[in-house]
């Protein structure tokens, strides 16, 4: 009995050392200003960047125009990710799976759920009726809430000058809508849909 007390109290120990320390005691991530090492058991392997690749190009220009986000360089560049699907398929999920990552790895990310924006303006439990592609009134009425969502994503966007993710989050499965979305990035500089 002494002797399997002795080993849970072995193992207890290890799995505290190993959360104390995730990367173990030999290996560390070190991040500089132009290159990105990781040194192993005392050894350092740097990761510099040749004369003609794109990243020693954008090293020369200017730096109010670079974004450094984790060991990558991106201009100011907007990410405008717009999904597509029927409703209640999980489109809200796989947002909120997508916003966790980029917020985790440095991102700025942030959602525009049309959904909210509609219970917001005062259209919270409406019948089915509201969503009816023939009726032409809340379909006027669904558009101009669309575009309240859009004009706050994009003045999000526009906020400062650094690399952004927005996701518009909507079911978007007219072609008609896609292509307003589509074009609506074409207006706006520096952005991607």
């Amino acid at each position: 009995i002494s002797m399997r007390k002795l080993a849970l109290k072995r193992e207890k120990n290890l799995i505290a050392s190993k959360k104390k320390n995730r990367l173990g005691k030999h290996c560390q991530m070190n991040y500089s200003y132009k290159s990105v090492s990781v040194s192993s058991f005392g050894q350092s392997i740097p990761r510099n960047f040749s004369n003609g690749s794109q990243m020693s190009s954008l090293e020369n220009r200017s730096h109010a125009k670079q974004t450094r986000q984790l060991g990558h360089w991106t201009m100011n560049r907007k990410l405008v990710l717009a999904m597509v699907g029927l409703p209640a398929r999980g489109k809200s999920h796989i947002v909120s799976m997508i916003l966790r990552y980029l917020r985790w790895i440095g991102f700025p990310a942030k959602r525009f759920n049309v959904g909210e924006y509609r219970r917001k303006l005062g259209y919270s439990g409406v019948e089915k009726s509201f969503f009816d592609s023939k009726n032409l009134e809340t379909k006027k009425i669904r558009e101009e809430i669309l575009k309240v969502a859009l004009n706050d994503m994009y003045q999000w966007l526009k906020s400062d000058d650094e690399a952004k993710v927005a996701i518009l989050d909507a079911t978007n499965t007219t072609k008609e809508r896609r292509k307003m979305l589509v074009e609506r990035a074409r207006e706006e500089r520096h952005t991607m849909i």
